[in-house]
């Protein structure tokens, strides 16, 4: 039997954008009771939530997000479990060792970041993030993109890793992930399909894995 595993954050009036993002905003604009309908309002950032980055996120003139034709967000996925490979503040390059040679689209990184979600600590910069090595392996092995459950490979404030990604594999990466662990070793395939606008950087998707 098919299950579906959802694997994105709901965006709500608690939810915290990245430092230095647009506030996020979900409210009535109108209601049934006064206006005889339902509208709200919603206003938030491109990166937003869980959503995708594409290389134009951080490179002038790099692949915008409409040059991805929509298989691109879609693929034969593996969730791995990063928590026992972290040295240094670093996720080695090894987590990928027993994969590396199996056809797939997508590896998703589980470092435990989501369990603080919607508290300021998320984006603190003690998160694990992969290092340059890993990052190298993953683009050798031609993926579509990768995702994590944290806000970014990046700690707040750097660029370094996003950029060694997008010029290495010109793929995307898919952040702020939810209920990764429920996938741990596991092959499905995923989704992560973003919203159709002109906007070049990224936008939030509605992630999830069928298995």
């Amino acid at each position: 039997m098919t299950s579906y595993i959802d694997l994105t954050h709901t965006i709500d009036k608690k939810t915290l954008a990245y430092p230095g993002d647009p506030q996020i905003f979900v409210e009535p604009a109108t209601t049934v009771e006064l206006d005889g309908f339902a509208v709200h309002k919603i206003a938030m950032g491109t990166h937003a939530g869980t959503h995708v980055d594409a290389p134009a996120h951080m490179i002038d003139n790099a692949r915008p997000l409409s040059a991805f034709a929509l298989e691109n967000f879609m693929g034969e996925a593996v969730a791995l479990d990063c928590t026992n490979f972290v040295r240094d503040g670093e996720i080695s390059a090894d987590v990928v060792e027993q994969v590396e040679s199996e056809q797939l689209d997508w590896v998703i990184l589980y470092t435990g970041q989501s369990r603080l979600w919607q508290s300021a600590e998320y984006f603190s910069s003690n998160i694990a993030v992969p290092s340059e090595k890993l990052l190298a392996r993953m683009a050798g092995m031609r993926l579509k993109g990768f995702g994590l459950d944290a806000c970014g490979p990046d700690r707040p404030g750097e660029d370094l890793r996003h950029k060694l990604w997008f010029e290495a594999s010109h793929g995307l990466i898919v952040e702020n992930l939810a209920n990764v662990e429920m996938l741990l070793g596991r092959r499905f395939f995923f989704f992560a399909l973003p919203l159709k606008t002109s906007a070049k950087d990224g936008s939030p998707v509605r992630a999830f894995g069928r298995m």
